[in-house]
């Protein structure tokens, strides 16, 4: 048997295990809120992520798994990007909560996601992205977007961290958290921004790693803007200053990220009609 296909075959069931995981912590975490040992701002932040976590990425998890059994081929860089999503989120519960009962699940979301991950994109027959219809694909625009979003994230994360050197000005973030360390500048410099801008070089470059790279990115980045804005409206109806005005830029940024995936997935025309993982 093709070594690929193996891969695939372990990437989906590990996938199937992340599912039930995934219903089995975000349903957990909302119904025992109190197991959470983290200030009012992190708890918020918690909340909103389980909500978006059980109703929205969980049956989209399912659903594009059901699809790529049946071979559909757009439907597995959508499912690329769920596990991006599942494996970005989980890295922030594992390093960045206070101990609690989820501990040992946020170890086996993360690291199955991150396996499942390198299985199904090393299995992947790049020929059937290469053989792509790219007429009608907007690279630019496309492109443009991933490039601003990188070089922003980048922009914000090094200025804080310069002023920090320069100045010893501890970042807002680092004390709403009461973190002793700025996790999500460390997760989105090493893992968002890298993958954010390869995506933007390569769809730019009409590489067919770019399609890959540019529909995962901006189907997590589409989920993880819904529960940056569902923490944020739960942090300001708790009471915390400031949350509240962000709300519009989550839901715009989200709301674009979306946008990206329909153009990429419905102008995109895969002329070769094999799953990206047949041998």
């Amino acid at each position: 048997m093709d070594h690929r296909i193996t891969r695939h075959r372990i990437a989906f069931r590990l996938s199937i295990a992340i599912t039930l995981l995934m219903v089995a912590q975000s349903a957990t975490g909302l119904l025992f809120r109190h197991l959470y040992g983290d200030n009012i701002f992190v708890k918020s932040a918690w909340y909103g992520n389980d909500l978006i976590t059980l109703f929205v990425a969980t049956p989209l998890m399912i659903a594009t798994l059901l699809l790529v059994a049946r071979h559909s081929i757009k439907a597995y860089s959508i499912w690329w990007g769920v596990l991006a999503y599942v494996f970005y989120n989980y890295s922030f519960y594992l390093f960045g909560a206070a101990l609690n009962s989820f501990f040992l699940l946020y170890v086996a979301l993360f690291t199955l996601s991150g396996y499942a991950l390198i299985l199904e994109l090393s299995s992947v027959c790049i020929e059937t992205f290469r053989a792509a219809t790219w007429g009608r694909v907007p690279v630019a625009p496309l492109s443009i977007y991933m490039a601003v979003w990188g070089v922003f994230l980048t922009g914000v994360w090094l200025a804080q961290s310069l002023n920090f050197i320069f100045t010893g000005t501890i970042p807002e973030i680092v004390i709403a958290t009461d973190h002793p360390t700025n996790i999500t500048a460390a997760l989105d410099l090493s893992i968002m921004v890298p993958a954010v801008l390869l995506g933007a070089t390569l769809i730019w470059k009409r590489n067919p790693w770019g399609l890959v790279l540019a529909i995962m990115m901006n189907v997590k980045g589409a989920l993880y803007a819904l529960v940056l804005a569902t923490g944020s409206i739960v942090a300001a109806r708790a009471g915390i200053p400031e949350v509240e005005s962000q709300i519009p830029l989550w839901f715009f940024l989200s709301g674009a990220s979306l946008l990206c995936c329909f153009l990429l997935l419905g102008r995109w025309s895969p002329a070769d009609q094999k799953p990206p993982v047949s041998g």
